[in-house]
Order: C-alpha cells, then structure tokens, then sequence
C-alpha cells in the first residue's frame, strides 16, 4: 500500500491533466472467495439433507476455490459423493444467488476504491477472468457490497473475459491494451494470480505499471510474478494519506474534552472543535465540564476557548433549565456564532430550548442526536423525515449519529438523499475513522487520545486526510 500511494502520487504529479486508473481483479483480490466455497458446500448439505460442511468456516479455506477436492479427501467423503459435491460446486458458485448472497470483500479493499474513486480524474477499473454472461450480476453484485462506502462501479470500467477460463492471462493483457486504448494511463494493476501479472506485464511496453500481487489464494505458481512485483496481504488506506491541514469541509470534533488534562492536549493539537459536556456542580452549584473538577468551570472553559479562538461544542446533559446562563456566559466571553456549537438528546432538550438556543445564536450549530431514531428512519424514512424536519423548524441545523448504531448503513445511506446535515460521533478507533472521514460526513466527532488515535502518532488522526481533503 505504501509503494501504491507514492506511485500513485508519482503519477499525479507527473500527469496532472491525465486520467489515472487503477486496475483491479475482483476474486481473489476484491472479493474473499472463502465465503463463497463454504456457502455452496452447506447449500449442498441443505439440498440433499447431509452433514459433511455444517462446521466448515471460511477461515478452514487454505486452498483454491477450484482446488475442492483436497477438502473432500480430507473430510473422507466417498468417492461416488465426491463426483456429485463436484458437480453441485460447479454448478452453482456462479449462480446469482451464490454471487449475491457468498461474496465478501476482503477487509479495506472497498475503503481503497473509495479513496481512489474521489482523487481528482482518478478511476477504478475491473479486469476480472469472469465471464461476459456474467457482467449483470458482477455489477449488482459489486455495488451492493460497495453501497456503505459509497463505491460505485460502472459497466464502462469492467473489463470481462470473452475467450473462456482457460484464457484468463490472455484476457488481462487485452483489458490493458484496451484501457489504454480508451484513454487511461494506468498507475498500477492488482491481481491475486501470478500468470494474470505476468500477462498484464506483457501488455506493459513502458513498464508504467506497478504490479501488485494480491498475496491471498491462487492457483498459478508465485515463480510466474514479474521480478518487479510488489507482494503484499492487506488493503490499508492510511497509507495513502499525509499529515495536512484540516479540511474546511468536513469538521473533526474532539470527543469529550471533560477535564484539564484532555483540554490541554486538545489546545496543542491541530483540531479546531471540541466537544465539552457541561453539569451543574452540585457543591458550587456553578455549570462546570466535569463535577470531580470543581475549578474547570464553563466560565473558565469559555475563557480558555475565547482565548485560543476555538470553537467549542456545548453538549447540554439536564441543562434545559439552565440555557439562559449558559447563552449569558457565552455573551460574557464574546464566543462568535461560528465558534460555537449546542448538542443535546432527544427528550433531553425540549422545543422551547432549541428555539431559544436557533433564535438567541443564529450563526451557531444546533445539534439533536438521532440514535433512537435509526430504527425508524430504517423501517418508515418518510416517518422519520417528517420528524426531523420538525426539528429544523425549531432551529436544528445538524442531526449526530454514532458510529456503532445498529441500521447505522441504512440511515447513512437515506442521508445521503436527505437534505440535512450528518455529524457521525463514537468514532473510536482508527480504522472507524478513516473509514467515517471516506463518507464525507459534515462533521465526525471522536475522542482523538485514544484506541490507536494519538495526538503523539505520525499518523496522528487530528491530521489524517485524505489528499482530496486537504
């Protein structure tokens, strides 16, 4: 991954005006052929009612998927089953329910392409052995696995085999040539089978393209690779990225900054927002961020914000009652519109509060958090639309929804046909990150100083963008 991003951005800067393209296989390489191998095998054990796969899990798959027999010998299955199990197999791993309901990408592989496909002229192409007559259910398929990350394959793109399985490498070379042909300079190929890297190298007069080689299952001996293959397992998107300003566009939000410690780390990181929950003492009786500090009051915090230019986002826990003091502290410090922001739950804040809050700070963030919502705007969206509107017309103007959410897919998904803006909060580890920054939400909001998100790390998430970002 990390010879694919400086090649890529190689390329770039060598060729500004052209229009990249990466070259990807898809089984093997895109998708984890192990859950289709162990979903035809149980689907044989339901159809004729025996019990040879019921255990078999994709991590038992060390083989081919055209490789079965040797787990048939393995399970001991007679031989005259065998020939049938075969035949079934065969039979049924290109059937569209088995395309539909089998395949699995493999783990950052969809979170790759996304990167990819928002570059500026930047493109994704598949150069797949698959066969023409199954371009429809290559694409449905594809798309349905691509939907959460907001990847989108075309038909354009998808290079199929018209010369039949025995001549796959043969079918990769041409793919090249005929991407080339259209007008992509291709940065880099990705294939899981040595002979098929061995044909697109062949294809490669210039010697461009950088030859990866998916290092999963594969049928073709490794002796076939091109001496100047990069071999590697894994798909990891933050290789691609560098340590750049924060984009304007998608604001970062540190989670929970409740006490002295986090608020001084928070002031010497790159981060513009922070998120500080505000409660009423109950010795002093003054609005303060965290009662077991009694002097890290909002007065102080507001001054401290002010000070630095900060902008901070007041999450109310049990402070309807107390809006009109928090608005007065805030008047106090002259914390600007743009610099402030207010958070609440639903039932936590009521519509005379968010009226209030709209109406006293209009260039402010008003924010509810939606996650007892999910189940609804998943199972009735028009239900659900017309509530949050009701919410905009109390002077809402940003709906927050945590990362580990159940139905979180399906409420990001209508989103996205929604006119409102998303924060996505419980963002907690790294990977959950870059994977929430790839969706371009409004905002993300995420406790940076922990679960492998570190102000201290090089790769330091308060600086992690992507390069369309920065």
């Amino acid at each position: 991954m990390v010879q694919l991003a400086n090649h890529y951005r190689a390329a770039r800067t060598r060729f500004p005006e052209e229009k990249l393209l990466v070259s990807f296989d898809i089984d093997g390489t895109i998708i984890d052929l192990r859950h289709m191998v162990v979903y035809v095998l149980q689907a044989y054990d339901r159809h004729y009612q025996t019990n040879w796969f019921h255990a078999l899990q994709p991590e038992d798959i060390d083989f081919h998927e055209n490789q079965v027999s040797l787990l048939l010998k393995t399970l001991d299955v007679p031989l005259d089953e065998r020939s049938r199990i075969l035949t079934w197999y065969f039979d049924t791993r290109w059937s569209k329910e088995a395309i539909i309901e089998s395949h699995r990408p493999f783990r950052g592989v969809l979170e790759l392409i996304r990167w990819l496909q928002l570059q500026p002229n930047t493109f994704v192409g598949l150069n797949t052995g698959r066969p023409e007559s199954l371009r429809f259910d290559t694409l449905q398929s594809l798309n349905q696995l691509g939907q959460e990350y907001r990847v989108q394959f075309t038909t354009s793109l998808l290079k199929m085999n018209p010369y039949g399985w025995e001549y796959v490498p043969r079918s990769k070379a041409v793919a090249t040539k005929a991407f080339r042909d259209e007008g992509y300079r291709i940065v880099a190929a990705i294939d899981n089978e040595p002979q098929s890297l061995q044909a697109i190298a062949s294809a490669d007069v210039d010697s461009e393209i950088l030859l990866l080689h998916a290092d999963t299952l594969f049928e073709t001996h490794r002796s076939a690779l091109p001496a100047r293959t990069v071999v590697g397992r894994s798909y990891d998107v933050s290789a691609f990225v560098q340590k750049r300003s924060l984009p304007q566009h998608v604001q970062f939000v540190w989670q929970r900054v409740d006490s002295r410690a986090k608020l001084e780390r928070f002031m010497q990181a790159d981060i513009h927002w922070a998120e500080v929950p505000i409660y009423r003492d109950p010795y002093t009786q003054q609005l303060a961020v965290n009662v077991g500090e009694s002097d890290l009051t909002l007065d102080a915090v507001l001054a401290a914000f002010n000070s630095a230019e900060r902008g901070i986002n007041l999450k109310l826990h049990d402070t309807g009652l107390y809006i009109d003091q928090i608005l007065e502290l805030c008047d106090k410090h002259a914390i600007a519109d743009n610099n402030l922001w207010f958070s609440g739950d639903i039932g936590m804040l009521k519509e005379r509060d968010f009226r209030v809050l709209a109406t006293r700070r209009l260039g402010a963030i008003v924010q509810v958090n939606i996650d007892p919502l999910a189940s609804l705007i998943w199972s009735a969206p028009q239900h659900a639309k017309l509530l949050l509107e009701a919410f905009v017309s109390w002077g809402v103007t940003r709906f927050s929804l945590g990362w580990h959410v159940e139905h979180r897919k399906n409420v990001l998904k209508q989103f996205e046909h929604w006119d409102f803006d998303i924060n996505i909060h419980d963002v907690d580890t790294m990977e959950a990150f870059l994977r929430a920054a790839l969706l371009l939400p409004t905002s993300i909001t995420s406790d940076f100083s922990v679960n492998g998100i570190s102000a201290e790390n090089e790769h330091d998430a308060a600086s992690i963008i992507p390069l369309t970002f920065a």
